[in-house]
């Protein structure tokens, strides 16, 4: 396994930066979006994010996730005394269970809300109050593989037990 070491590492960083890019950019140009207010550009905008997070998101967290869990044994260290690795894990996971269990039904709901704005000429009140959410829950749940990313780079001591 020592010898596929860096191959994992270069997947793992490569799925880490497609990750965080797509969620960090989604974020912006979403919120940007709604901000116009103006509804054919909202629809469009929940649309995308939708379809980015299938193509880019999903498949490139399940990639960190599976080489994430591969490093420690390919590069020799394991997972025992590692508490940087048990805490970067945390935060991450942690940041999947707010997508999972806030995020995406919003997400859902805004695009369900979005694709019946027809020719209307204002975003309504409900949606808005939506992406306010969406954005303070996106916010800590971006926050939180960027916590990961810091630890996995900068490997501090944390007690593992």
């Amino acid at each position: 396994m020592a010898e596929f070491y860096f191959h994992f590492k270069f997947v793992h960083l490569l799925s880490a930066v497609v990750f965080l890019g797509n969620l960090i950019v989604s974020a912006m140009w979403k919120l940007q979006a709604d901000r116009t207010g103006q509804p054919a550009v909202a629809a469009f905008a929940a649309r995308l994010v939708a379809r980015t997070d299938k193509i880019f998101t999903a498949p490139a967290a399940f990639l960190v996730l599976m080489t994430g869990g591969m490093l420690p044994t390919a590069g020799g260290y394991g997972f025992g005394g590692q508490g940087w690795i048990h805490a970067g894990a945390t935060a991450f996971v942690v940041s999947g269970l707010i997508w999972l269990i806030v995020l995406i039904p919003i997400q859902r709901k805004q695009l369900a809300m979005a694709e019946a704005f027809g020719e209307s000429s204002e975003i309504p009140a409900d949606y808005q109050a939506l992406t306010k959410r969406w954005a303070k829950w996106g916010g800590i749940a971006t926050l939180l593989p960027i916590v990961a990313l810091a630890l996995m780079v900068y490997r501090p001591w944390i007690s593992a037990g």
